[in-house]
């Protein structure tokens, strides 16, 4: 993922990836989301040019970690071409299309604005089900939902990253949030890169940006595949 607020599809760098069994050869230049199937080889990965430090961020769903290692001599990946649309493994890589995300973007109860731009991910084309959000963050205050002061539930669990853009420390997050968890509301103020792991079925939001210093990120990660909220009596 790029770190231009203003331009989050660029890259800023040049990323060689191998996917497969057949050393498939894949260049990786914009914001991409690359999908790794159980038991599909992969790596190596190597930064060719960088113009711009990006941000790397990896998801599993195992419970345990665990890998093979497959043998691969440096002559055999020089002379590998470098794979385009109609590779085997094209479906694996997903270019990030962040778009503008403007006022009234959750409906008509909440007409708050970021400032920012939104990229989705979501459906089986890459072999499993799953959804991912990711939405830069330039201006304050700013509610998440359609329903923005109401708490909500997922069947399934969910993962809040709040990721600040600044490579020279990226253990500031660039502003702060707050959001509440549990019937009980417990409120929980965010000033660093956090992640949130939601389990199925607990209540959580209010979820608001109250304040932008810097640009910042939040990534909404629901690895199995749960794409709208499963609203109750909360």
């Amino acid at each position: 993922m790029g770190t231009d607020a203003d331009n989050i599809g660029d890259l800023g760098a040049e990323v060689e990836l191998y996917l497969g069994e057949e050393w498939e050869k894949h260049m990786i230049t914009t914001s991409t989301a690359v999908s790794i199937p159980k038991g599909l080889p992969h790596y190596p990965a190597m930064i060719n040019t960088i113009d711009r430090r990006f941000i790397y961020v990896e998801v599993s769903c195992a419970r345990k970690y665990s890998e093979e290692a497959l043998p691969v001599t440096k002559k055999k990946l020089d002379n590998i071409p470098v794979m385009g649309w109609n590779s085997k493994y094209r479906q694996n890589m997903i270019n990030l299309a962040f778009t503008r995300k403007g006022a009234w973007g959750y409906g008509p109860t909440n007409r708050d604005d970021s400032g920012g731009h939104l990229a989705f991910i979501r459906g089986n084309n890459p072999g499993f089900d799953f959804l991912i959000m990711c939405e830069s963050l330039k201006r304050a205050p700013y509610r998440f939902g359609p329903n923005p002061e109401k708490p909500h539930a997922h069947p399934m669990p969910e993962i809040l990253f709040f990721v600040g853009n600044d490579t020279d420390n990226l253990s500031d997050l660039g502003g702060e949030a707050e959001i509440c968890l549990g019937k009980e509301k417990e409120r929980h103020v965010i000033t660093r890169p956090t992640a949130v792991v939601i389990p199925g079925k607990l209540a959580h939001c209010p979820l608001t940006i109250t304040r932008v210093d810097r640009p910042f990120y939040l990534m909404d990660v629901r690895p199995f595949g749960t794409e709208m909220p499963g609203i109750g009596k909360l």
